[in-house]
Formats: structure tokens, sequence, C-alpha cells
């Protein structure tokens, strides 16, 4: 079971999207910074931490299906400030759903430092 929501977050479209740079949802969630390395494959190993949520379903980037990760279209994966309304100083590589037994849904976003 996740730990409760200690602060709050903005989803921020990737400078690919139709809108970018707008701030897309808003709402509690938690940070949990990254302590050691869990993942060896780029861009995997640059994880600062991960975020979870459950006001919405954070946009990862998606595959174009050409293979291989360099083909991931980072463009498209949101931005992430926290605080809301601080600079978005993360991009969000993949996204978990977690569903765990009679506890409420809730997502788990992985993040890298932004490169944007």
């Amino acid at each position: 079971m996740r730990a409760e929501f200690n602060t709050t977050c903005d989803l921020i479209n990737g400078p690919s999207a139709a809108s970018p740079g707008v701030v897309r949802e808003s709402g509690p969630c938690r940070f949990v910074a990254e302590l050691y390395e869990v993942f060896e494959t780029y861009p995997f190993d640059t994880r600062a931490g991960y975020l979870t949520l459950d006001f919405s379903i954070p946009n990862g980037p998606p595959d174009p299906g050409t293979g291989g990760l360099l083909t991931f279209d980072w463009g498209f994966a949101d931005r992430v400030a926290i605080p809301s309304g601080a600079t978005p100083l993360f991009t969000v590589l993949f996204v978990e759903v977690v569903n765990y037994l009679s506890h409420p849904v809730y997502y788990r976003a992985h993040l890298a430092p932004d490169w944007f």
C-alpha cells in the first residue's frame, strides 16, 4: 500500500504535444527519490525517483513501434513540476498502474531529470 500524498504536482504537456508547456492536470502526489540504481539500460538508468498519484494518468513517451529504447518520442512525455507551480524538473519515463487487492487504484510515474 502506498504512503500518504505529501505534496502537489503539475503534469505539463511535453514540447511535441498539441499545446506544449500547458499544465494539463494538478493534484496531490508523493515523490520518492531514487536512492540506488535499479535499471542498467539507458534511459532508465537516469531515473531520479517516482511519483505516486491518483488524480490523472501521466503520459510517458509513446513508442512508434520501430524497436529499441531510443525510438521513444520524448517530446510527448509529460513534464512534472513538484510542488505545483514550480519549474518542471522531471520527465515521465514510464507509468505503472497499481491495483492492489481492495485498495484504490493509483499510478506510479517513474521520472528522469527534465531534458527539455
